[in-house]
């Protein structure tokens, strides 16, 4: 199973919404910002809408192992820039240092047409499922 993308991007999505990490009506905000404009913008207006939450939400997403292995090179990239690799860990530094991270990600990210395209086809699956997930938790109240 870890090498299956659908389950490990039903199992993102699953996190993301029962650690209360984004609303529905968030899910459906970001899946607009991310069709509409892409991931750079999703990036943009996730970190200025959930705040503290963003740094949570991109661990879950970025930090599965078969994640983490597509966007290795990126990863590796960051590691290279003395980032020190630190997206993944718990109890790591300052958010701050963090969130920057993340934005080197999204940037360097950008300069590779496929993987961006892939990442956000990756992203809009996760958060089409994050609304199942929610819409089915609500239901279940």
């Amino acid at each position: 199973m870890e090498n299956n993308l659908e389950a490990t991007i039903n199992k993102i999505s699953y996190e993301i919404v029962n650690n209360k990490i984004i609303n529905a009506s968030e899910i459906n905000k970001m899946l607009g910002v991310l069709a509409t404009d892409g991931a750079y913008a999703w990036w943009i207006y996730t970190n200025v809408k959930i705040g503290s939450n963003t740094v949570k939400l991109m661990r879950i997403i970025l930090c599965e192992d078969i994640i983490k292995n597509i966007f290795k090179n990126i990863l590796e990239n960051l590691k290279n820039e003395n980032t020190d690799y630190f997206l993944c860990k718990e109890n790591s530094e300052n958010e701050k240092d963090v969130l920057e991270s993340f934005e080197k990600f999204f940037l360097l990210l950008s300069a590779d047409l496929h993987q961006l395209l892939f990442f956000k086809d990756v992203l809009e699956r996760i958060l089409i499922y994050a609304r199942y997930h929610a819409k089915a938790m609500e239901d279940l109240k």
